[in-house]
């Protein structure tokens, strides 16, 4: 997720839990042509008309990270990321956060919650939960953010 936002793209969480036609509905909103994930073989089935990247862990922490800041890629305009209800009424709806709307979220939150650089934070939501992407967020506004395993 962090790294699509840093290189300005929009993600759409998805959980391997969905039913297909989650899947094929959210796609077709979004006109996705890639999935980037880390259990391409449990949704394999579930897709059609993209390209499947399966990323390890390995892969990314294998990543060489540049020195200094990275190059501006998205303006406060653009579009971050797109949660999607439930679907409980029918379709699932789509509801798009902005780049600059994820960030003074981020920085609001994290100060009012006095999380600094050294602060740790639980994540404990899932990412495809409403309020998980922007909690996410505050972590990444901070910079420190660790992933744990699920054991």
């Amino acid at each position: 997720m962090l790294g699509a936002l840093k290189a300005g793209n929009v993600c759409a969480n998805l959980s391997p839990t969905y039913p297909r036609e989650r899947f094929q509905s959210i796609l077709s909103m979004t006109h996705s042509p890639i999935i980037l994930t880390n259990v391409a073989p449990h949704i394999r089935d579930k897709l059609s008309n993209c390209t499947i990247i399966e990323v390890s862990r390995e892969q990314v922490a294998a990543l060489i990270v540049a020195p200094g800041p990275m190059p501006d890629t998205s303006t406060p305009q653009d579009i971050a990321y797109v949660l999607f209800t439930s679907g409980s009424t029918g379709e699932p709806k789509g509801i798009i956060a902005e780049h600059g709307s994820l960030c003074t979220s981020a920085m609001a939150h994290g100060s009012k919650w006095g999380i600094e650089s050294g602060t740790r934070v639980f994540q404990f939501s899932s990412y495809t939960f409403g309020k998980g992407t922007p909690l996410c967020s505050i972590s990444f506004s901070k910079r420190q953010a660790y992933q744990m395993d699920q054991t």
